[in-house]
């Protein structure tokens, strides 16, 4: 589900994009991986997030071998469009999307409230 909000967004943005189906897991358009997925277990307790290249430098990409895949070429929002500072704009229809997907209702937060809930554990 998680694929399908990040392919959302960016077909907002005018970017064909595919979810990577069982493996590998993230998001490609043109061939390249323009957002990645993560789950972290330990100890009986699961984290997971995602990351979506936007508008950062993507030469260090070139050093590493991005998620373990050998011969993946990374991209962004900015390199598919053409657009740079898209960053605030993409949020929110990430945050849509994701509303949409799991059938929520977006609500902002400060940072303060943010942790009184989730210290409470009432983060939802």
């Amino acid at each position: 589900t998680l694929e399908q909000v990040i392919v959302a967004a960016l077909a907002r943005e005018g970017v064909a994009a595919r979810g990577g189906g069982e493996r590998p897991t993230g998001v490609w358009a043109g061939g390249r991986k323009i957002a990645s997925i993560g789950v972290h277990v330990s100890r009986r307790v699961s984290t997971h997030g995602f990351a979506v290249n936007v508008d950062n430098d993507l030469e260090p990409f070139e050093w590493i071998v991005p998620c373990g895949l050998d011969g993946v070429a990374m991209t962004s929002l900015a390199r598919e469009t053409g657009r740079e500072r898209g960053l605030e704009r993409f949020r929110e229809s990430v945050i849509e999307q994701f509303a949409l997907a799991f059938e929520r209702r977006p609500r902002r937060l400060t940072p303060e409230q943010l942790s009184g809930a989730l210290a409470a554990g009432v983060a939802g």
